[in-house]
């Protein structure tokens, strides 16, 4: 009888042994396992369950013989709980005779759809510690012999040699597709220095590499946290408007506070984090079940973007998908230093051609309304603003001189809108005031009370940037520039609009300069001609005549009336008029 027992278990240990050099696919070698026990001791229903990498769930794996396959959800079980659990912690075989009456049996719906009656469980063992167990049942009932119970165990060898082997196996080939995969990522970033062809070759590589329903790359706002989605793959909607993780709420959330990958299992369910409505919305919308998120850090370690993936059944991710998303998170950084280096560059390049077409306009005239339009227009583009405004001292007060849109285009109905505000001094307006003040750059945004509110929604203002004109250590105005929707000024821009105000400010002088030499001059030039006058002729009334048209040159005045003192009459008379419909006397 031994010799019986002990040739059977031999052929058993032979059969699964070739089961093991046939192939490295552990799904396949799992079937063909299930379906050897099931051969083998003549049962109905044979199971693989095997633990999983957290090391508190089983999953089935593997099964043969079962007519109601359980539904996804269904395929976990715990480690600690149920007759699986119980084996798993006794670390030994468990044989029932009428499974359906012990109480520790789960899924006991499954069991009586199935008919199952009996049932023999032994743990699958590697290096003395339970990673999986082997169930066999029947429907019919049944004692399970000593003899039964030593085939099974016997049958889990090759079950520890085959996860072993398709482990190592599975693990080559996804290391080998992820260096693939990242080659390709390397070569789109290399051969394109836009970011959004860069980032959706990770979003590409990650939902294949993780094998997700989903896939998403959101850049973060480094001052506000908000996230902006740049590209996807496999979602029905375009992301979370307006949401910020910064605030604390969502699973990237802990991704932005712990800067490491993290994963849910149980996304609308998990008590790690919060769900505001719209996050809760919108995984709805999506049909979350389980979701994965990893940090892109730049070099100074600060959140610059998201990469998240999610399934819409309970496939949960792994350790392994988290060492994954990390290796794409690190290309995903690269790739967007790239570009934002390539975008500095273009910028800078961007910022010079602007400054030398500035200095060209400010050189290319010297009369003043010319000059603050053609400045006025370019300042706003090379900023990156939609208008710009010129105000200049005139007579103690801050005066608007000149006002262009970015595009040239006229707006007629803007100034009267400005003129309709009210008469406070632009000198007092706060933004103003303390540009003046400090001599430096002034961003405006509703919430800082440097404008007045209702100028945000008659100008159409959403943002603003006050900059002094500072010439020879004289502020002699300031420059506004405002876009219609609420902004960050970035230092960059910052620094160019002093750049731009400094050499605006110099233009001015420049011109002003020209004004008064050119008012003097023509002064000089009418007094010489009222000389000649008085010298070429003794006609008096030429003389007055004369006089009267040197005048009104000189002040540029469109009238002219040249008295004289009628002392016996004692009233001024006219004597040489000049615009004005009167006779002279």
């Amino acid at each position: 009888m031994k010799e019986d027992q002990r040739t059977r278990e031999l052929e058993v240990l032979a059969e699964s042994s070739r089961l093991l050099t046939a192939t490295l696919d552990l799904g396949e070698v799992l079937d063909r396992l299930a379906g050897i026990a099931r051969r083998r001791l003549e049962v109905d229903v044979v199971r693989i369950w095997l633990l999983d990498e957290s090391g508190d769930v089983m999953r089935l794996r593997a099964q043969q013989g079962a007519r109601h396959p359980e539904a996804p959800g269904r395929q976990r079980l715990s480690a600690r709980e149920s007759i699986s659990g119980w084996v798993m912690t006794q670390r030994k075989p468990l044989v029932l005779a009428d499974v359906q009456q012990d109480p520790r049996l789960r899924n006991r719906d499954w069991f009586q759809a199935e008919g199952l009656v009996s049932a023999l469980t032994v743990p699958i063992m590697l290096d003395q510690t339970p990673f999986g167990i082997l169930a066999c049942m029947s429907r019919a009932r049944r004692e399970f012999t000593d003899a039964d119970v030593a085939v099974a165990e016997a049958l889990t060898a090759p079950a520890v040699a085959a996860v072993r082997n398709a482990a190592h196996y599975a693990e080559a080939l996804e290391r080998l597709e992820e260096i693939q995969a990242l080659q390709r990522v390397v070569s789109e970033t290399l051969s394109s220095p836009a970011l959004e062809t860069a980032l959706r070759a990770v979003v590409r590589e990650m939902r294949n590499l993780l094998r997700s329903d989903a896939a998403v790359c959101s850049l973060v706002d480094p001052q506000t946290h908000r996230m902006r989605t740049v590209t996807t793959s496999g979602t029905r909607s375009d992301g979370i408007p307006g949401y910020s993780p910064g605030g604390g709420e969502g699973l990237a959330s802990l991704v932005l506070r712990e800067k490491r990958p993290m994963r849910s299992d149980d996304y609308l369910a998990d008590p790690r984090f919060a769900r505001p409505p719209a996050v809760e919305t919108w995984a709805r919308a999506e049909g979350v079940a389980t979701l994965i998120a990893a940090p892109v850090l730049d070099a100074s370690g600060e959140l610059i973007a998201l990469l998240w993936a999610f399934n819409r059944t309970p496939t949960p991710f792994t350790l392994r998908h988290e060492a994954t998303l990390s290796s794409l998170a690190q290309q995903a950084a690269l790739a967007i230093d790239k570009a934002r280096g390539f975008e500095e560059e273009r910028r800078r390049a961007e910022q010079t051609a602007a400054l030398l077409d500035i200095a060209r306009a400010c050189t290319s005239t010297l009369e003043l309304t010319p000059l603050l339009k053609e400045i006025t227009c370019r300042t706003a583009a090379a900023v990156g603003a939609e208008r710009c405004a010129i105000f200049l001292w005139r007579g103690g007060h801050l005066v608007p001189v000149m006002a262009q849109f970015a595009d040239g285009h006229a707006e007629p109905g803007a100034w009267a809108r400005f003129k309709a505000l009210g008469d406070q001094p632009m000198e007092e307006v706060p933004a103003h005031a303390e540009a003046v003040r400090l001599r430096r750059p002034v961003p405006v945004t509703r919430e800082s009370q440097l404008l007045p509110p209702d100028w945000f929604d008659s100008l159409g203002v959403g943002s603003a940037l006050v900059v002094p004109l500072v010439s020879n250590d004289r502020v002699v105005g300031t420059m506004g520039l405002d876009a219609s929707r609420s902004r960050a000024w970035r230092q960059s821009q910052l620094d160019l609009a002093m750049t731009i105000a400094a050499q605006v400010a110099l233009a001015i002088d420049n011109a002003r300069h020209y004004q008064d030499a050119r008012q003097r001059a023509t002064e000089v030039e009418t007094l010489a001609a009222i000389g000649e006058t008085l010298t070429s002729t003794l006609d008096a009334q030429k003389v007055l005549e004369g006089i009267a048209d040197s005048a009104a040159a000189l002040v540029g005045a469109q009238r002219a009336v040249v008295f004289e003192l009628d002392q016996g009459a004692g009233c001024l008379r006219a004597r040489a008029v000049r615009g004005v419909g009167v006779e002279p006397g």
